[in-house]
């Protein structure tokens, strides 16, 4: 499934909006001919990825609806930390929480230091003040070695967030950074 959705993703991650726009256009087509709802899904992924990074209000929307239960379960899941970035920054807190608790099954599950860095940079995402700095640094802990082979994973999964929480624009946020998912490809997909 993701061969055909590639270009779609890095398009995403890299927050080329026309571009974005035209392959998930193509992609939400054919996988429509095909009858793939796990395409469908992916599509809904890279939009909401797009949306986050440009700070985007449809991103909640998109990523409302690609982290329903799918045929995709891999992408669904991938959704949920682009759903709770939506939330926090589009004020629905409550959507953001109900979110936390499938993502922290997800992440408990995995068990990967990656999974569990994510859980925590969205429960940070979530909360506010102390609570939140701390829960930064324990993400960064969590993803220490992936940062140490990509640093761009530390400032995507950390700074990034921080300086949209204050509305403050960084070279990441307006390069169309995005909240990372499970895979990390977001911010090792960064040029």
């Amino acid at each position: 499934m993701v061969v055909p959705y590639a270009g779609l993703a890095l398009a995403a991650f890299r927050g080329r909006e026309a571009e974005a726009a035209a392959i998930a256009e193509a992609n939400a087509e054919d996988a429509e001919r095909r009858g793939e709802g796990g395409g469908l899904t992916f599509v809904q992924w890279a939009t909401a990825v797009l949306c986050n990074g440009l700070g985007r209000e449809r991103a909640l929307a998109a990523a409302r609806q690609a982290s329903e239960d799918s045929p995709a379960q891999r992408v669904s899941s991938w959704a949920v930390a682009e759903l709770i970035e939506a939330a926090t920054r589009t004020g629905a807190p409550d959507q953001a929480a109900s979110s936390l608790g499938r993502l922290s099954d997800a992440a408990r599950a995995s068990g990967t230091d990656w999974a569990l860095g994510i859980e925590a940079r969205c429960r940070a995402l979530a909360t506010s003040g102390q609570a939140a700095e701390a829960l930064y640094r324990e993400a960064i802990d969590w993803t220490r070695a992936i940062s140490a082979r990509y640093p761009p994973i530390a400032y995507a999964i950390t700074v990034v967030p921080r300086a949209a929480s204050a509305n403050q624009a960084t070279p990441a946020r307006a390069g169309g950074a995005s909240s990372i998912a499970v895979t990390g490809c977001s911010a090792a997909g960064r040029r």
